[in-house]
């Protein structure tokens, strides 16, 4: 049987599903796809580690310790996660849609409002100072445009040595 008989009309496998529940099943893998959380990938070798000299525990203390902490961490956040998730969800939704409503119905519209209001405020305050001050500044440019600053520096001689003449 060839790979074209295999394939059903949508180009997947007979067991293979539809594009919705396949993009789904790929969404509930990948939890954290912008790999906000990186830092929170803390495994037992990361918090305990014993040196390679005669302070070592007994192996199996070692690796049930290991187990154990794995474990532990796993069922805590599960059980956490389970009473606090939903809250959570509620709490964040919720702060974060009364930010964007807070942004887009008041912040935004008043923004442009100060915006229309004061752009001819504004226009006529730069008018004001390029007409008053702009000519002052130009005349004292001029005045000061064949000034010209010099660096100079200069040596220290110690006791007992040669000037040089540079």
């Amino acid at each position: 049987m060839s790979t074209e008989e295999k394939t059903n009309e949508n180009g997947l496998e007979p067991n293979e599903p539809e594009a919705p529940q396949r993009k789904k099943k790929e969404m509930t893998k990948i939890r954290d796809p912008n790999g906000l959380n990186d830092h929170l990938k803390v495994t037992f070798d990361d918090i305990i580690a014993e040196p390679d000299t005669h302070s070592r525990s007994i192996e199996q203390v070692w690796n049930v310790s290991n187990k154990t902490f794995e474990i532990i961490s796993t069922w805590c956040y599960r059980v956490l996660s389970l009473v606090f998730a939903l809250p959570c969800a509620i709490l964040w939704a919720t702060l974060f849609a009364l930010v964007s409503f807070i942004s887009i119905w008041f912040f935004q519209p008043l923004v442009q409002t100060f915006h229309l209001l004061f752009v001819c405020v504004f226009q006529g305050y730069e008018k004001l100072i390029s007409g008053l001050l702009g000519p002052i500044g130009s005349a004292m440019g001029r005045c000061f445009e064949n000034v010209r600053l010099f660096q100079i520096t200069t040596t220290t001689v110690k006791p007992n040595e040669p000037l040089e003449i540079v």
